[in-house]
């Protein structure tokens, strides 16, 4: 092989790595690299779908260096009465799931020919999707302000739309956490999963007066089994996320380049035993 093919070949090498790195680090951000909205409240969303540590909390709890007490532990409606009395948390509002199911039966049934429903604004506004809201209601929480307390939702007809002022007496299908009501609450709620053979498992918002990512700790420390979403969950997610990305790239790169640069002067070794003697 001549000098000039040698010279051509180590071009063609250095292309080629350029290639490799750039093709591996736009299929690594494609398909891993998180772009997650933080969420512009400093509320929680508890929902239970894992009971136990998964990969979402597993990164946290890697994220935050936190060790949790016990990873099979998630948040039962018995434990919201100590979640309540947490540093920061401000209301506790529990989705209703026996106010839920009469309410839903009535409709069904042609027994409740209109309905309105509260809902939390932040549930709407920022948890549509763990809550089941957006589901359950199809509405669009870009057509509505959501700044009060609550959202208002008329139901009537198979159909659902926004109400802008406060109706009469609304469907409250989260019930908001009061100490002097909650053995009520838990009452009407045995009643229904004995009524229906059901289960109810927690979906709530916990509303902050504090520092929500150190409230956000807490939670992940004592109940890590529980699912969440907030803008500290969603932050650390999406930095350790990137993180490993770019790890990952940055190796592979490395690793392409050591390979690049041997044979680079494999290639220059053999074209100097190639370079015709001057002598």
């Amino acid at each position: 092989m001549t000098p000039k093919w040698i010279n051509v070949l180590r071009l063609l090498v250095i292309c080629v790595a350029v290639a490799v790195i750039s093709f591996f680090t736009c299929t690594c951000f494609l398909s891993d690299y998180c772009t997650d909205e933080i969420p512009a409240t400093d509320s929680i969303f508890v929902y239970t779908v894992d009971r136990g540590v998964d990969t979402l909390n597993r990164t946290y709890l890697n994220g935050k260096k936190i060790k949790a007490s016990d990873e099979s532990r998630y948040i039962l409606y018995e434990d919201i009465p100590a979640v309540s009395k947490m540093e920061g948390v401000e209301n506790i509002y529990i989705f209703d799931d026996a106010l839920m199911t009469e309410l839903a039966d009535g409709l069904n049934a042609g027994e409740i020919a209109e309905a309105y429903v509260a809902v939390p604004c932040d549930v709407m506004k920022y948890y549509g999707a763990p809550s089941g809201m957006d589901y359950m209601f199809m509405l669009d929480a870009s057509e509505v302000s959501l700044n009060g307390e609550y959202a208002y939702i008329r139901c009537a007809d198979g159909d659902t739309e926004w109400v802008s002022e406060m109706p009469a007496d609304p469907y409250m299908v989260y019930y908001k956490y009061d100490e002097a009501t909650w053995d009520d609450f838990t009452a009407r709620l045995d009643a229904y999963l004995v009524e229906y053979d059901a289960i109810s498992d927690v979906f709530m918002l916990v509303t902050t007066n504090a520092d929500s990512a150190d409230l956000q700790d807490r939670l992940m420390e004592e109940y890590p089994g529980s699912n969440y979403l907030s803008a500290e969950f969603a932050r650390v997610f999406r930095d350790e996320t990137n993180k490993t990305v770019w790890v990952r790239v940055i190796v592979f790169a490395l690793a392409v380049i050591v390979a690049a640069a041997g044979i680079e002067v494999l290639l220059g070794i053999t074209a100097k035993k190639k370079r015709p003697s001057t002598r």
